[in-house]
């Protein structure tokens, strides 16, 4: 399989967030974020990666959050969000070496569950 198309979404996802202005995720950004995310899922669903659509729709139910203003730690959703990014990164580069995700993605999806509220 190829993977550089996913590379490629989830790079500029993390290029993007390396600009932010400050440690926080404001509506217009969130927007930007949610339209790659949105690639993301696509992509990973074309790729049947489901370790990466699984953690993008993680991270498009965080962002609907911050902009429904109703993430009770903003703080905690920033470096969750970031986390995120990396995580996403760490598969695809599993996915070009070994041909499948080497990670426990368990931890992460606890954690950002507990932070969304959905069990």
């Amino acid at each position: 399989m190829e993977f550089e198309t996913i590379d490629g979404l989830v790079g500029g996802m993390a290029s993007d967030f390396l600009f932010l202005d400050d440690r926080d995720i404001d509506v217009p950004s969130a927007g930007k974020f949610l339209n790659q995310l949105e690639n993301i899922i696509k992509e990973a669903d074309n790729q049947q990666m489901e370790e990466i659509k699984s953690v993008a729709t993680a991270l498009n139910s965080l962002l609907e959050k911050v902009i429904l203003d109703s993430l009770p730690d903003r703080a905690a959703g920033f470096t969750t969000f970031e986390k995120g990014i990396s995580t996403m990164q760490q598969i695809v580069d599993d996915y070009k070496n070994f041909s499948a995700c080497k990670h426990d993605l368990n931890p992460y999806m606890d954690s950002i569950s507990a932070l969304i509220g959905v069990k």
